[in-house]
């Protein structure tokens, strides 16, 4: 001790004042250790809505302590379903919402402990984590600690439990008033009907400062626990809710229409035959039912692991999975793990969170290696995690959480090998299946989309450095206050370029020739759009940035013609130029600005001058005119056009403007025409 320092103390020193609370006392005032938050805080969830059969996700106002002091009673009658002993939980909710009540028909327990079980922590039947049940493997349950219910009792004004046991056929009635400082009771005596045991609770105002239930989340949490337990019946306030495919339900009722629609197979509370089997039937189908929201089953199974207790003793671990999955095409939003463990929403997600998506993920990145690599595409986490909602159930032994509140779980080694062997199992044949397909489709379309995107960005600097460059090849309009008085004909070849110098209007027409027919710019990379030296010069001519949307305050031209030869490869070309403008500025045709000029590709002389037809038809009808026809000259191409008829095509005020009803069939029809996907044109071309 001599080398700790002496401290000059205050001469008004006094000792701490040591107190000892009781448990009530320690529950009521610090009620946060054991329920959590006792605040109203922002929870990201889902609730049901129309009675429990729609769904919605949204913010919700969620007060985490008086939630869970309910939930623990809940809890106590799923650990009772979990040992066999019950197959029906009614709750109700009174209709000031300040009365709960709960009651199951399991066996109850013995009634000398009906009032230590409710005012005494560390009082339960689950503290041997290594105990097995007759076939040798670990209990599950919900309740470890044995603080649950004792603390919804103490921290509340009424606590009434009745107990009826079944194996005594006695019951007993306690009524613990305000924390337990008053306890009544009955005398035991005999009953008749169903055992079990029944709790009505009004919780301390004192304690939570609104005691008020919120009915949306306790039918919430009961329809959550029904899915959890198939073939465990629930009824809330006279809903009934009984599922036979436990959580793949709730999975159908993501994929039935919106978010707020009805899923046919997730309300299913008949227990005939006959609409059994129909359920089954509308839950297999849906396997099937691809779209831009999806929902499939991928699996559930058991996994059996063997270990030793700390007296050397084998002891049986059983870990059950459930994974199904929805997938929205074209949703944006991160990933949504709805997941449960033991029946507890694990809202903070935690160990089997981050196991899931790590081995999903590279599953799928291992799935998609060989496209990528052939189409020089990167897979990143967000193009195969966006708009999936995972749906999780496990059910395992010892689960550890790291609090009382069970809102996110810690490490368990047995649970990692289950996940690896349950994906590896069943994640693979989900992948090969229809849904795995069109998923993996839309996974590589993304990741397509993306890096085009990010190529944009980059290209942005290049492209606005070109814009500013001087276009040899332009025929520049000689407009300078107003532009928008401006148009650009985009020509086929330089003799249609010559024809059009001498026929414009020179203040108000500009002209650029093309040398062949323009790029595929989809099935091209930004970087060969940058270096294909048309494009960019039309690009710099227009006033457009590639990567960029367009300044139309900023545009050299207010309208772009094409004027191609009328044949077939003049038709090619106006395609590919459509096709050009609307993969990068598809806000142009919402404009009307992209025409396409039709040559005359008849020129006929008469004695009152000449006359143009564009097809045989026209012609035909000039024949049939009383006129005297002197020359018919068809012209081959723009090169063969007279001075003459090149005045009368660009005198003309309107071209053919190029209209989009809908820029998503536009864009569709555009990929199947200029896509790398041959097959869809060979149907296009087939079909038509």
């Amino acid at each position: 001790m001599e080398n700790i320092g002496v401290v000059k103390r205050k001469k008004d020193l006094r000792d701490a004042e040591i107190e000892s609370k009781d448990q009530r006392w320690h529950c009521r005032n610090r009620v946060t250790l054991v329920f959590g938050s006792n605040d109203i805080e922002d929870l990201e969830t889902y609730i049901y809505t129309n009675n429990g059969n729609g769904i919605e996700f949204k913010t919700i106002q969620f007060h985490q302590a008086k939630s869970k002091a309910v939930e623990e009673i809940l809890d106590n009658c799923i650990d009772e379903f979990y040992r066999g002993n019950i197959t029906e939980i009614h709750t109700t909710l009174s209709e000031d919402k300040a009365i709960v009540t709960v009651a199951d028909n399991g066996i109850g327990f013995p009634l000398d402990k009906i009032r230590t079980v409710y005012t005494e922590f560390r009082t339960g039947s689950k503290f041997k984590d290594e105990e097995v049940d007759e076939n040798g493997f670990l209990y599950r349950t919900l309740g470890q600690n044995g603080l649950g219910a004792a603390a919804t009792c103490l921290t509340s004004d009424f606590f009434r439990v009745t107990v009826r046991h079944y194996l005594s056929k006695k019951e007993q009635t306690f009524l613990f008033i305000d924390g337990a400082l008053q306890v009544k009771k009955t005398p035991a005596k005999a009953f008749a009907g169903a055992s079990g045991v029944k709790v009505e609770l009004s919780l301390a105002k004192e304690v939570y400062k609104n005691n008020l239930i919120e009915e949306d989340l306790l039918r919430k949490r009961i329809i959550d626990l029904a899915y959890n337990n198939p073939g465990l019946t629930f009824y809330f306030n006279g809903e009934k809710y009984l599922f036979k495919k436990g959580l793949w339900e709730l999975a159908l009722r993501l994929a039935n229409g919106n978010e707020n629609g009805v899923a046919a197979a997730t309300t299913a509370t008949s227990t005939t035959e006959n609409e059994t089997a129909e359920e089954e039937s509308e839950v297999e189908s849906a396997k099937v039912s691809l779209g831009t929201n999806v929902s499939y089953h991928i699996g559930n199974d058991s996994f059996i692991f063997e270990g030793k207790n700390a007296k050397d003793e084998k002891f049986k671990a059983k870990i059950d999975l459930t994974i199904s999955v929805n997938f929205r095409k074209t949703d944006t939003n991160r990933e949504r793990i709805i997941s449960f463990v033991n029946s507890t929403p694990t809202y903070d997600g935690g160990f089997h969170h981050e196991r899931l998506k790590k081995i999903f993920t590279a599953m799928v990145k291992e799935r998609l290696e060989r496209v990528g690599k052939r189409e020089g595409v990167t897979i990143t986490d967000n193009d195969i995690l966006t708009g999936m909602t995972f749906i999780v159930g496990i059910t395992m032994p010892n689960p550890r959480f790291e609090s009382q509140t069970k809102r996110k779980l810690v490490r368990d080694n047995y649970l990692e090998k289950a996940l690896a062997d349950f994906l590896a199992k069943y994640g693979e044949r989900a992948l090969k299946k229809e849904f795995g397909q069109g998923y993996l489709n839309v996974v590589i379309e993304r990741a397509r989309y993306r890096q085009r995107f990010e190529e944009l960005k980059d290209a942005t600097k290049k492209a606005k450095q070109q814009k500013r460059t001087r276009v040899e090849k332009l025929l520049d309009a000689n407009e300078r206050k107003d532009r928008s008085k401006c148009t650009l004909f985009i020509c086929e070849g330089d003799s249609a370029i010559g024809g059009l110098r001498s026929a414009r209007d020179k203040l108000f027409q500009g002209g650029i020739a093309l040398k062949g027919k323009p790029m595929n710019v989809t099935q091209a990379s930004i970087k060969d759009v940058l270096a294909n030296q048309e494009l960019c010069d039309i690009m710099a001519a227009v006033g457009l940035t590639l990567g960029s949307s367009v300044d139309f305050e900023k545009l050299r031209y207010s309208k772009i013609v094409f004027l191609a030869d009328s044949d077939v490869d003049g038709g090619h070309i106006n395609t590919l130029l459509t096709n050009f403008f609307f993969a990068f500025w598809p806000e142009l045709f919402e404009r009307g600005m992209i025409e396409i000029a039709k040559a005359p590709l008849y020129e006929v002389i008469t004695d009152n001058g000449k006359l143009y037809a564009e097809t045989l038809d026209e012609l035909e009808e000039i024949k049939k005119k009383d006129l005297k026809i002197k020359e018919i000259q068809r012209n081959k191409g723009l090169g063969e056009m007279s001075p003459e008829a090149f005045k009368e095509l660009l005198a003309r005020r309107d071209y053919t403007k190029i209209k989009v009803d809908e820029m998503g069939d536009a864009k569709r029809m555009l990929d199947v025409c200029f896509g790398k996907d041959s097959n869809l044109r060979k149907d296009l071309l087939i079909e038509h």
